[in-house]
């Protein structure tokens, strides 16, 4: 029961959402989602949101459709509204299947909201994805800002996700879901090395924590400093910053005699905020060799 409590104290602590106010939950059928989903249930009517669940049957897998009936009926027990869209298109995707049924899942919950007139969507992301996000983008050569992995809180369309469960990590969840004898489906593709992120959950973090057992512990303390200080350098670079950029209507203008005034170092930086602008406003994909090449 401890988990419930540190989740109840992060819930206080963080305010996510008001008393009853509606929440879309995104809940797979595996033991990350299934967990969230109990640890809502065990707030207090003074802290629990009125949760709709809503479930994605991708169609990739033999058990798919078992794993939908349980969602549903999980949500049936509990009396919580219940959503749910097959992806037709998924079986015949042959490149990009992560990121297509990624846009599908979001557009999908997207839809919900809008119908539902809901605000947030909570996600079970928990901290060893955030480990394997870090690693993944750092393989990546994504830009710095990036590198602080996944966020507590994120805009979606008019609404925002939330990422309760991102402070725990896998073993906690899993833990809790044997004491409490939690039913969940497991999927086999996670064990399959087709995939970056499988590869590092399976063989490559496994290995550096072999070299040191606090390797994950490590790069999530380093997660929050990094968030922390380009927290203050944003602070302190955006009056600089918008001296020498401004947005206007789909045009990006850059006053280059004030550019130029700046130095070296901060020229790099104000680049890079206009990276992340670029990427935030127009939806762009910047690499840190394009940047240079600016």
């Amino acid at each position: 029961m401890m988990l419930e409590q540190e989740f109840k104290q992060l819930v206080m602590k963080n305010k996510w959402w008001h008393p009853q106010e509606k929440v879309l939950v995104a809940v797979s059928a595996g033991v990350d989602s299934v967990v969230l989903f109990h640890l809502l249930q065990s707030l207090s009517k003074e802290f629990r949101p009125k949760i709709i669940v809503a479930h994605i049957n991708h169609q990739l897998r033999a058990i798919s459709i078992e794993e939908e009936v349980f969602v549903r009926s999980l949500c049936s027990t509990y009396q919580v509204p219940f959503f749910t869209k097959r992806w037709e298109a998924g079986p015949h995707i042959k490149s990009n299947l992560e990121f297509e049924a990624r846009e599908f899942r979001y557009g999908f919950f997207e839809e919900v909201m809008k119908q539902e007139g809901i605000t947030k969507l909570l996600t079970a992301h928990h901290g060893d994805d955030q480990v394997e996000t870090m690693l993944m983008r750092l393989i990546n050569g994504s830009l710095l800002e990036t590198l602080t992995g996944i966020q507590e809180v994120r805009k979606l369309g008019n609404g925002e996700i939330i990422r309760p469960l991102l402070s725990f990590r896998k073993k906690e969840l899993s833990n809790y879901s044997k004491e409490q004898e939690l039913l969940f489906y497991e999927d086999e593709t996670n064990h399959e090395g087709v995939h970056l992120r499988n590869r590092l959950r399976i063989d490559i973090i496994p290995r550096l924590e072999k070299e040191n057992p606090r390797f994950s512990e490590h790069l999530l303390e380093r997660q929050k400093e990094l968030e922390m200080r380009l927290k203050v350098l944003d602070k302190f670079m955006q009056p600089l910053f918008q001296k020498c950029v401004i947005f206007s209507d789909d045009k990006c203008l850059i006053y280059v005699k004030e550019y130029q005034k700046q130095s070296r170092e901060e020229q790099q930086l104000i680049l890079s905020l206009l990276m992340t602008s670029l990427q935030k406003e127009l939806g762009l994909v910047v690499s840190f060799e394009q940047q240079k090449l600016i």
